[in-house]
Protein backbone atom coordinates (compact mmCIF):
# COMPACT_ATOMS: atom_id res chain seq x y z
CA UNK A 1 0.00 0.00 0.00
CA UNK A 2 1.30 3.49 -0.96
CA UNK A 3 1.75 6.35 1.43
CA UNK A 4 -1.16 8.06 -0.13
CA UNK A 5 -3.45 5.21 0.70
CA UNK A 6 -2.30 5.32 4.35
CA UNK A 7 -2.97 9.02 4.48
CA UNK A 8 -6.35 8.74 2.89
CA UNK A 9 -7.50 6.30 5.60
CA UNK A 10 -7.10 8.79 8.52
CA UNK A 11 -10.50 10.30 7.96
CA UNK A 12 -12.07 6.86 7.97
CA UNK A 13 -10.59 5.93 11.34
CA UNK A 14 -11.68 9.11 13.03
CA UNK A 15 -15.20 8.88 11.70
CA UNK A 16 -15.67 5.17 12.56
CA UNK A 17 -17.78 5.25 15.76
CA UNK A 18 -18.36 1.47 15.61
CA UNK A 19 -14.69 0.37 15.89
CA UNK A 20 -12.66 -1.01 18.83
CA UNK A 21 -9.89 1.54 18.57
CA UNK A 22 -10.56 5.12 19.47
CA UNK A 23 -8.33 8.02 18.66
CA UNK A 24 -5.98 9.05 21.47
CA UNK A 25 -5.29 12.65 22.31
CA UNK A 26 -1.79 13.66 21.46
CA UNK A 27 -1.03 14.58 25.06
CA UNK A 28 -2.15 11.27 26.60
CA UNK A 29 0.44 8.54 27.29
CA UNK A 30 -0.50 4.96 26.48
CA UNK A 31 -0.75 2.65 29.52
CA UNK A 32 -2.46 -0.69 30.29
CA UNK A 33 -4.95 1.10 32.44
CA UNK A 34 -5.89 3.53 29.69
CA UNK A 35 -6.63 0.95 27.03
CA UNK A 36 -10.34 0.26 26.83
CA UNK A 37 -11.45 -3.36 26.89
CA UNK A 38 -13.76 -4.64 24.18
CA UNK A 39 -16.90 -4.24 26.35
CA UNK A 40 -15.89 -0.88 27.78
CA UNK A 41 -17.66 2.15 26.33
CA UNK A 42 -15.29 4.13 24.17
CA UNK A 43 -16.22 7.36 25.86
CA UNK A 44 -15.46 5.93 29.43
CA UNK A 45 -11.77 4.95 29.51
CA UNK A 46 -10.53 3.16 32.80
CA UNK A 47 -7.84 5.20 34.48
CA UNK A 48 -6.49 5.71 38.05
CA UNK A 49 -6.73 9.12 39.59
CA UNK A 50 -5.11 10.44 42.82
CA UNK A 51 -8.49 10.20 44.52
CA UNK A 52 -8.72 6.48 43.68
CA UNK A 53 -5.30 5.77 45.29
CA UNK A 54 -6.35 7.50 48.50
CA UNK A 55 -9.55 5.46 48.59
CA UNK A 56 -7.63 2.17 48.30
CA UNK A 57 -5.23 3.19 51.10
CA UNK A 58 -8.14 4.15 53.37
CA UNK A 59 -9.81 0.75 52.84
CA UNK A 60 -6.53 -1.09 53.61
CA UNK A 61 -6.00 0.88 56.82
CA UNK A 62 -9.60 0.21 57.85
CA UNK A 63 -9.15 -3.56 57.44
CA UNK A 64 -5.90 -3.50 59.41
CA UNK A 65 -7.57 -1.59 62.24
CA UNK A 66 -10.47 -4.07 62.30
CA UNK A 67 -8.06 -7.04 62.42
CA UNK A 68 -6.01 -5.51 65.23
CA UNK A 69 -9.19 -4.82 67.18
CA UNK A 70 -10.35 -8.44 66.87
CA UNK A 71 -6.95 -9.80 67.92
CA UNK A 72 -6.83 -7.43 70.86
CA UNK A 73 -10.27 -8.51 72.01
CA UNK A 74 -9.31 -12.18 71.77
CA UNK A 75 -6.14 -11.50 73.75
CA UNK A 76 -8.16 -9.84 76.51
CA UNK A 77 -10.59 -12.80 76.63
CA UNK A 78 -7.76 -15.36 76.85
CA UNK A 79 -6.00 -13.35 79.54
CA UNK A 80 -9.15 -13.20 81.65
CA UNK A 81 -9.72 -16.93 81.14
CA UNK A 82 -6.22 -17.96 82.19
CA UNK A 83 -6.21 -15.61 85.18
CA UNK A 84 -9.61 -16.44 86.58
CA UNK A 85 -10.63 -19.84 85.25
CA UNK A 86 -7.74 -22.10 84.34
CA UNK A 87 -4.05 -21.70 85.06
CA UNK A 88 -3.97 -19.59 88.18
CA UNK A 89 -2.13 -21.68 90.84
CA UNK A 90 -3.72 -22.05 94.24
CA UNK A 91 -1.99 -20.63 97.28
CA UNK A 92 -1.05 -22.87 100.18
CA UNK A 93 -3.96 -21.44 102.20
CA UNK A 94 -6.38 -22.25 99.37
CA UNK A 95 -5.00 -25.78 99.02
CA UNK A 96 -5.44 -26.34 102.74
CA UNK A 97 -9.01 -25.01 102.58
CA UNK A 98 -9.90 -27.28 99.64
CA UNK A 99 -8.35 -30.24 101.48
CA UNK A 100 -10.59 -29.55 104.47
CA UNK A 101 -13.74 -28.99 102.45
CA UNK A 102 -13.47 -31.51 99.61
CA UNK A 103 -10.82 -34.14 100.40
CA UNK A 104 -11.17 -34.88 104.12
CA UNK A 105 -14.85 -35.95 103.73
CA UNK A 106 -13.70 -38.66 101.27
CA UNK A 107 -10.85 -40.08 103.38
CA UNK A 108 -12.39 -43.12 105.06
CA UNK A 109 -11.51 -45.25 108.05
CA UNK A 110 -11.22 -48.95 107.25
CA UNK A 111 -11.97 -51.58 109.88
CA UNK A 112 -11.05 -54.96 108.49
CA UNK A 113 -11.98 -58.39 109.79
CA UNK A 114 -9.98 -61.33 111.04
CA UNK A 115 -11.07 -64.91 110.36
CA UNK A 116 -13.33 -64.78 113.42
CA UNK A 117 -15.29 -61.92 111.81
CA UNK A 118 -14.09 -59.25 114.23
CA UNK A 119 -13.06 -55.70 113.25
CA UNK A 120 -9.44 -56.33 114.18
CA UNK A 121 -7.32 -54.14 111.85
CA UNK A 122 -7.73 -50.39 111.35
CA UNK A 123 -6.35 -48.26 108.54
CA UNK A 124 -7.18 -45.48 106.10
CA UNK A 125 -8.44 -45.33 102.51
CA UNK A 126 -9.29 -42.74 99.83
CA UNK A 127 -12.71 -42.81 98.17
CA UNK A 128 -13.31 -42.12 94.47
CA UNK A 129 -15.31 -43.20 91.42
CA UNK A 130 -13.64 -45.00 88.53
CA UNK A 131 -14.25 -44.22 84.85
CA UNK A 132 -17.41 -46.36 84.92
CA UNK A 133 -18.85 -44.71 88.02
CA UNK A 134 -18.01 -47.61 90.36
CA UNK A 135 -17.32 -46.51 93.97
CA UNK A 136 -13.84 -47.64 95.09
CA UNK A 137 -11.34 -47.11 97.90
CA UNK A 138 -7.54 -47.18 97.50
CA UNK A 139 -5.41 -48.32 100.45
CA UNK A 140 -2.48 -50.55 101.44
CA UNK A 141 -2.68 -54.31 101.03
CA UNK A 142 -1.44 -54.85 104.59
CA UNK A 143 -4.42 -52.83 105.89
CA UNK A 144 -7.05 -55.22 104.50
CA UNK A 145 -5.27 -58.56 105.07
CA UNK A 146 -5.31 -60.58 108.27
CA UNK A 147 -1.93 -60.00 109.91
CA UNK A 148 -1.65 -63.67 110.95
CA UNK A 149 -2.61 -65.66 107.88
CA UNK A 150 -2.42 -63.03 105.11
CA UNK A 151 -6.02 -63.54 103.93
CA UNK A 152 -8.79 -61.06 103.16
CA UNK A 153 -11.94 -61.49 105.27
CA UNK A 154 -13.66 -58.20 104.39
CA UNK A 155 -13.78 -54.64 105.74
CA UNK A 156 -16.24 -51.96 106.80
CA UNK A 157 -15.83 -48.46 105.37
CA UNK A 158 -16.63 -45.41 107.52
CA UNK A 159 -16.91 -41.87 106.11
CA UNK A 160 -16.15 -39.00 108.54
CA UNK A 161 -18.54 -36.18 109.33
CA UNK A 162 -17.79 -33.38 106.90
CA UNK A 163 -18.19 -30.69 109.56
CA UNK A 164 -15.31 -31.75 111.81
CA UNK A 165 -13.99 -35.13 110.61
CA UNK A 166 -15.38 -37.03 113.57
CA UNK A 167 -16.52 -40.66 113.47
CA UNK A 168 -18.78 -41.25 111.53
CA UNK A 169 -21.18 -39.90 108.87
CA UNK A 170 -22.05 -43.06 106.91
CA UNK A 171 -20.85 -46.64 106.65
CA UNK A 172 -20.58 -49.28 103.92
CA UNK A 173 -19.56 -52.88 103.49
CA UNK A 174 -16.55 -53.54 101.30
CA UNK A 175 -16.88 -56.08 98.53
CA UNK A 176 -14.19 -57.58 96.32
CA UNK A 177 -10.59 -56.53 96.71
CA UNK A 178 -7.87 -56.16 94.08
CA UNK A 179 -4.53 -57.00 95.70
CA UNK A 180 -1.21 -56.01 94.18
CA UNK A 181 1.22 -57.36 96.78
CA UNK A 182 1.50 -60.81 95.20
CA UNK A 183 1.48 -60.07 91.47
CA UNK A 184 4.25 -59.00 89.14
CA UNK A 185 4.25 -55.91 86.97
CA UNK A 186 6.39 -54.82 84.04
CA UNK A 187 6.72 -51.07 84.52
CA UNK A 188 8.85 -50.89 81.37
CA UNK A 189 10.46 -53.20 78.85
CA UNK A 190 13.33 -54.13 81.16
CA UNK A 191 11.94 -53.81 84.70
CA UNK A 192 9.69 -56.32 86.46
CA UNK A 193 8.51 -55.55 90.00
CA UNK A 194 7.42 -58.37 92.37
CA UNK A 195 4.40 -56.72 94.00
CA UNK A 196 3.68 -53.52 95.94
CA UNK A 197 1.77 -52.82 99.15
CA UNK A 198 -1.40 -51.58 97.43
CA UNK A 199 -5.05 -52.64 97.23
CA UNK A 200 -8.35 -51.37 95.86
CA UNK A 201 -11.66 -52.16 97.60
CA UNK A 202 -15.12 -52.10 96.08
CA UNK A 203 -17.72 -50.18 98.06
CA UNK A 204 -20.35 -52.91 97.91
CA UNK A 205 -23.46 -51.97 99.86
CA UNK A 206 -24.63 -49.52 102.51
CA UNK A 207 -24.95 -50.39 106.17
CA UNK A 208 -27.84 -49.08 108.27
CA UNK A 209 -27.86 -46.20 110.70
CA UNK A 210 -28.90 -46.62 114.32
CA UNK A 211 -32.39 -45.68 113.20
CA UNK A 212 -32.40 -48.60 110.75
CA UNK A 213 -32.12 -46.41 107.64
CA UNK A 214 -29.74 -47.43 104.90
CA UNK A 215 -27.13 -44.88 103.92
CA UNK A 216 -27.35 -43.58 100.33
CA UNK A 217 -25.64 -45.58 97.63
CA UNK A 218 -23.33 -44.80 96.04
CA UNK A 219 -21.95 -42.56 98.78
CA UNK A 220 -22.77 -38.88 98.38
CA UNK A 221 -19.22 -37.79 99.14
CA UNK A 222 -17.18 -36.33 96.31
CA UNK A 223 -14.39 -38.32 94.73
CA UNK A 224 -11.12 -37.08 96.21
CA UNK A 225 -9.66 -37.12 92.70
CA UNK A 226 -11.96 -34.28 91.64
CA UNK A 227 -10.36 -31.91 94.13
CA UNK A 228 -6.86 -33.11 93.20
CA UNK A 229 -7.58 -32.48 89.50
CA UNK A 230 -8.78 -28.96 90.29
CA UNK A 231 -5.82 -28.06 92.52
CA UNK A 232 -2.93 -29.73 90.73
CA UNK A 233 -2.04 -27.46 87.83
CA UNK A 234 1.46 -28.92 87.37
CA UNK A 235 1.20 -32.73 87.67
CA UNK A 236 4.54 -33.17 85.88
CA UNK A 237 6.39 -31.01 88.41
CA UNK A 238 9.01 -33.13 90.22
CA UNK A 239 8.80 -33.77 93.96
CA UNK A 240 11.83 -32.29 95.69
CA UNK A 241 13.48 -32.69 99.08
CA UNK A 242 12.15 -29.94 101.32
CA UNK A 243 8.70 -29.73 99.70
CA UNK A 244 5.97 -29.23 102.29
CA UNK A 245 3.42 -32.02 102.49
CA UNK A 246 0.08 -32.81 104.16
CA UNK A 247 -0.81 -36.29 105.47
CA UNK A 248 -4.48 -37.19 106.09
CA UNK A 249 -5.53 -40.38 107.87
CA UNK A 250 -6.57 -42.12 111.07
CA UNK A 251 -3.47 -42.72 113.21
CA UNK A 252 -4.18 -44.71 116.35
CA UNK A 253 -2.73 -41.85 118.38
CA UNK A 254 -5.50 -39.58 117.04
CA UNK A 255 -8.49 -41.68 118.02
CA UNK A 256 -11.33 -42.32 115.59
CA UNK A 257 -11.49 -38.81 114.15
CA UNK A 258 -9.55 -37.88 111.05
CA UNK A 259 -6.13 -36.28 111.51
CA UNK A 260 -4.13 -33.93 109.28
CA UNK A 261 -0.40 -33.49 109.88
CA UNK A 262 2.26 -31.67 107.89
CA UNK A 263 5.96 -32.04 107.30
CA UNK A 264 8.47 -32.02 104.48
CA UNK A 265 9.82 -34.46 101.94
CA UNK A 266 12.97 -35.79 103.62
CA UNK A 267 14.32 -37.93 100.79
CA UNK A 268 13.67 -40.97 98.65
CA UNK A 269 14.21 -44.70 99.07
CA UNK A 270 13.80 -47.99 97.26
CA UNK A 271 15.44 -49.52 94.21
CA UNK A 272 13.24 -47.42 91.92
CA UNK A 273 12.80 -44.40 94.24
CA UNK A 274 9.30 -45.71 94.80
CA UNK A 275 9.31 -44.56 98.41
CA UNK A 276 9.18 -40.94 99.55
CA UNK A 277 10.58 -40.27 103.03
CA UNK A 278 8.61 -37.69 105.00
CA UNK A 279 9.01 -35.92 108.33
CA UNK A 280 5.23 -35.55 108.85
CA UNK A 281 4.00 -37.34 111.95
CA UNK A 282 2.62 -40.76 111.04
CA UNK A 283 1.58 -43.77 113.11
CA UNK A 284 -0.24 -47.08 112.86
CA UNK A 285 -3.57 -46.36 111.24
CA UNK A 286 -2.20 -43.77 108.81
CA UNK A 287 -1.44 -46.59 106.39
CA UNK A 288 -3.50 -46.35 103.22
CA UNK A 289 -4.22 -42.61 103.59
CA UNK A 290 -3.26 -39.75 101.32
CA UNK A 291 -0.33 -37.34 100.94
CA UNK A 292 -0.81 -33.98 99.22
CA UNK A 293 1.79 -31.42 98.16
CA UNK A 294 1.22 -28.16 100.00
CA UNK A 295 2.75 -26.03 97.24
CA UNK A 296 0.69 -27.40 94.34
CA UNK A 297 -2.15 -29.58 95.65
CA UNK A 298 -0.87 -32.62 93.74
CA UNK A 299 -1.27 -36.23 94.88
CA UNK A 300 2.08 -37.46 96.23
CA UNK A 301 1.18 -40.99 97.32
CA UNK A 302 -0.01 -43.33 100.09
CA UNK A 303 1.53 -43.52 103.60
CA UNK A 304 2.64 -47.10 104.08
CA UNK A 305 5.19 -47.35 106.91
CA UNK A 306 6.57 -45.41 109.84
CA UNK A 307 9.83 -45.88 111.71
CA UNK A 308 9.98 -44.72 115.31
CA UNK A 309 13.18 -43.45 116.88
CA UNK A 310 14.06 -41.39 119.88
CA UNK A 311 13.22 -37.76 119.18
CA UNK A 312 10.86 -38.35 116.27
CA UNK A 313 9.79 -40.62 113.49
CA UNK A 314 10.15 -40.95 109.75
CA UNK A 315 7.32 -42.02 107.47
CA UNK A 316 7.35 -43.62 104.04
CA UNK A 317 4.97 -43.01 101.15
CA UNK A 318 4.50 -45.20 98.11
CA UNK A 319 4.77 -42.72 95.26
CA UNK A 320 1.48 -42.11 93.46
CA UNK A 321 3.25 -42.14 90.09
CA UNK A 322 4.89 -45.47 90.91
CA UNK A 323 1.52 -46.98 91.90
CA UNK A 324 0.01 -45.84 88.58
CA UNK A 325 2.92 -47.34 86.60
CA UNK A 326 2.72 -50.61 88.53
CA UNK A 327 -1.05 -51.04 88.11
CA UNK A 328 -0.91 -50.29 84.39
CA UNK A 329 1.79 -52.93 83.88
CA UNK A 330 0.36 -55.77 86.01
CA UNK A 331 0.75 -59.27 84.59
CA UNK A 332 -1.13 -62.42 85.55
CA UNK A 333 2.00 -63.95 87.04
CA UNK A 334 2.22 -64.34 90.83
CA UNK A 335 5.31 -63.14 92.66
CA UNK A 336 6.72 -66.44 93.93
CA UNK A 337 5.48 -69.99 94.44
CA UNK A 338 7.95 -72.30 96.21
CA UNK A 339 9.00 -75.31 94.14
CA UNK A 340 7.87 -78.23 96.29
CA UNK A 341 8.52 -80.92 93.70
CA UNK A 342 12.23 -80.32 93.18
CA UNK A 343 11.59 -80.24 89.43
CA UNK A 344 13.39 -76.92 89.01
CA UNK A 345 16.22 -77.55 91.46
CA UNK A 346 19.80 -76.99 90.41
CA UNK A 347 23.06 -78.35 91.89
CA UNK A 348 25.77 -76.55 93.82
CA UNK A 349 29.19 -78.22 93.72
CA UNK A 350 32.49 -77.58 95.51
CA UNK A 351 35.04 -80.34 94.93
CA UNK A 352 37.57 -78.98 97.43
CA UNK A 353 35.11 -79.36 100.33
CA UNK A 354 33.34 -82.39 98.89
CA UNK A 355 30.00 -80.56 98.57
CA UNK A 356 27.25 -81.45 96.15
CA UNK A 357 23.71 -80.36 97.02
CA UNK A 358 20.51 -79.60 95.11
CA UNK A 359 18.60 -76.36 95.81
CA UNK A 360 15.72 -74.38 94.24
CA UNK A 361 16.88 -72.76 91.01
CA UNK A 362 15.25 -69.41 91.82
CA UNK A 363 17.04 -69.06 95.17
CA UNK A 364 20.15 -66.92 95.52
CA UNK A 365 23.40 -68.18 97.04
CA UNK A 366 26.42 -66.65 98.73
CA UNK A 367 29.69 -68.23 99.85
CA UNK A 368 32.35 -67.44 102.42
CA UNK A 369 35.35 -69.00 104.18
CA UNK A 370 35.51 -68.63 107.96
CA UNK A 371 38.43 -70.16 109.91
CA UNK A 372 38.98 -72.74 107.20
CA UNK A 373 35.30 -73.77 107.01
CA UNK A 374 33.19 -73.29 103.89
CA UNK A 375 29.81 -71.65 104.47
CA UNK A 376 27.17 -71.57 101.73
CA UNK A 377 23.91 -69.64 102.17
CA UNK A 378 20.78 -70.31 100.11
CA UNK A 379 18.13 -67.54 100.18
CA UNK A 380 14.51 -67.83 99.10
CA UNK A 381 12.86 -64.96 97.16
CA UNK A 382 10.14 -62.97 98.98
CA UNK A 383 6.72 -64.44 98.31
CA UNK A 384 5.19 -60.99 97.86
CA UNK A 385 5.64 -57.31 98.74
CA UNK A 386 4.55 -57.92 102.35
CA UNK A 387 6.90 -60.84 103.00
CA UNK A 388 9.60 -59.28 105.16
CA UNK A 389 11.32 -62.54 106.15
CA UNK A 390 13.65 -64.34 103.77
CA UNK A 391 13.75 -68.08 104.42
CA UNK A 392 17.26 -69.43 104.19
CA UNK A 393 19.36 -72.55 104.47
CA UNK A 394 22.99 -72.59 105.55
CA UNK A 395 25.47 -75.36 104.84
CA UNK A 396 28.71 -75.38 106.84
CA UNK A 397 31.50 -77.82 105.98
CA UNK A 398 34.27 -77.76 108.57
CA UNK A 399 37.87 -78.85 108.71
CA UNK A 400 38.85 -82.45 109.20
CA UNK A 401 38.95 -83.34 112.88
CA UNK A 402 40.59 -86.06 114.95
CA UNK A 403 37.47 -86.95 116.94
CA UNK A 404 34.58 -86.21 114.54
CA UNK A 405 31.78 -87.40 116.85
CA UNK A 406 32.92 -85.21 119.74
CA UNK A 407 33.42 -82.29 117.37
CA UNK A 408 29.95 -82.73 115.89
CA UNK A 409 28.24 -82.66 119.29
CA UNK A 410 30.30 -79.71 120.49
CA UNK A 411 29.53 -77.76 117.30
CA UNK A 412 25.79 -78.10 117.86
CA UNK A 413 26.10 -77.10 121.51
CA UNK A 414 28.10 -74.02 120.53
CA UNK A 415 25.48 -73.18 117.92
CA UNK A 416 22.74 -73.47 120.54
CA UNK A 417 24.63 -71.13 122.86
CA UNK A 418 25.05 -68.51 120.11
CA UNK A 419 21.34 -68.70 119.19
CA UNK A 420 20.37 -68.32 122.84
CA UNK A 421 22.54 -65.22 123.05
CA UNK A 422 20.83 -63.62 120.01
CA UNK A 423 17.31 -64.87 120.84
CA UNK A 424 16.95 -65.01 124.65
CA UNK A 425 13.48 -66.58 124.44
CA UNK A 426 14.61 -69.43 122.18
CA UNK A 427 13.39 -72.87 123.20
CA UNK A 428 14.84 -76.28 122.41
CA UNK A 429 12.18 -78.50 120.85
CA UNK A 430 14.49 -81.48 120.50
CA UNK A 431 18.19 -82.29 120.36
CA UNK A 432 20.41 -85.33 120.33
CA UNK A 433 21.32 -88.38 118.29
CA UNK A 434 18.93 -89.40 115.54
CA UNK A 435 18.77 -91.37 112.33
CA UNK A 436 17.96 -89.76 108.98
CA UNK A 437 17.51 -91.95 105.90
CA UNK A 438 19.51 -94.66 107.66
CA UNK A 439 22.35 -92.29 108.59
CA UNK A 440 23.44 -91.26 112.08
CA UNK A 441 23.01 -87.55 112.66
CA UNK A 442 22.79 -85.01 115.45
CA UNK A 443 19.47 -83.18 115.22
CA UNK A 444 18.62 -79.86 116.83
CA UNK A 445 15.25 -78.06 116.67
CA UNK A 446 14.77 -74.55 118.10
CA UNK A 447 11.99 -71.98 118.11
CA UNK A 448 11.90 -68.27 119.05
CA UNK A 449 8.44 -66.72 119.23
CA UNK A 450 9.59 -63.15 119.81
CA UNK A 451 12.07 -63.42 116.99
CA UNK A 452 9.57 -65.32 114.79
CA UNK A 453 12.15 -67.96 114.01
CA UNK A 454 12.14 -71.72 113.62
CA UNK A 455 15.47 -73.50 113.29
CA UNK A 456 16.02 -77.10 112.22
CA UNK A 457 19.60 -78.35 112.05
CA UNK A 458 21.18 -81.64 111.01
CA UNK A 459 24.86 -82.32 111.70
CA UNK A 460 26.79 -85.34 110.46
CA UNK A 461 30.33 -86.51 109.72
CA UNK A 462 31.71 -87.70 106.39
CA UNK A 463 35.38 -88.57 105.88
CA UNK A 464 36.28 -86.74 109.10
CA UNK A 465 34.55 -83.58 107.90
CA UNK A 466 31.72 -81.92 109.78
CA UNK A 467 28.59 -81.13 107.71
CA UNK A 468 25.91 -78.94 109.27
CA UNK A 469 22.83 -77.92 107.33
CA UNK A 470 20.33 -75.55 108.95
CA UNK A 471 16.91 -74.18 107.96
CA UNK A 472 15.80 -70.75 109.22
CA UNK A 473 12.11 -70.03 108.71
CA UNK A 474 9.40 -67.75 110.11
CA UNK A 475 7.17 -70.06 112.19
CA UNK A 476 4.07 -67.89 111.91
CA UNK A 477 4.37 -67.57 108.13
CA UNK A 478 1.59 -65.02 107.57
CA UNK A 479 2.33 -65.10 103.84
CA UNK A 480 3.30 -68.69 103.21
CA UNK A 481 3.22 -72.13 104.72
CA UNK A 482 5.96 -73.37 107.04
CA UNK A 483 5.47 -76.90 105.74
CA UNK A 484 6.42 -75.74 102.24
CA UNK A 485 9.89 -74.75 103.36
CA UNK A 486 10.26 -77.80 105.57
CA UNK A 487 9.56 -79.88 102.47
CA UNK A 488 12.14 -77.96 100.42
CA UNK A 489 14.66 -78.41 103.23
CA UNK A 490 14.05 -82.17 103.23
CA UNK A 491 14.71 -82.33 99.48
CA UNK A 492 17.97 -80.44 99.96
CA UNK A 493 19.07 -82.66 102.84
CA UNK A 494 18.17 -85.81 100.89
CA UNK A 495 20.29 -84.68 97.94
CA UNK A 496 23.20 -83.98 100.26
CA UNK A 497 23.02 -87.45 101.80
CA UNK A 498 22.52 -89.16 98.44
CA UNK A 499 25.73 -87.63 97.19
CA UNK A 500 27.80 -88.70 100.23
CA UNK A 501 29.78 -91.86 100.89
CA UNK A 502 27.42 -93.76 103.19
CA UNK A 503 30.19 -96.02 104.46
CA UNK A 504 31.52 -93.13 106.53
CA UNK A 505 28.47 -92.93 108.76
Amino acid sequence: MSSDNLGSDDSNISSNQEGFISPLPSDTSITKASIAQPDTPIDSPAEVTPNDSQSIIKKYVKHVIELVSVLGFLFILLTVYFIFFDEAPYTEEEILAISRERIIPSIVQLRCFNKEGEEAFIGTGSYYLDAYGNPLVDTNAHVVLDAYDGKYYGCNIYFPRSSNGSFYDSAYEAGKVSLYHDVKSKINEYTEIPGIDFATLEVAKPLKSQQGIEYPFPPVQESFLNAIDDMCKTPEEPINIGDKIYIIGYPDTGGDSITLTDGVVSGFDGEYNEFIKISASTAHGNSGGIAIGAKNGCYYGIPTRATFQEGGNLGLLISGDFIADFVSGVTKESTYNPDLSGQYFTTYTDREFNIKIDYPGDWEISEELVDGSKIVWFYSPPENALDKYVEKVSLVVGNKVVNPILYRDKFSEDFLNSMTYNFPDIEVISKGQSVYNGFNIYKLELVSYQGSLDVVQYAFINKQQQYTITLYVDPERPFGVYADYANIFSLMVNSLFDKKDSSAF
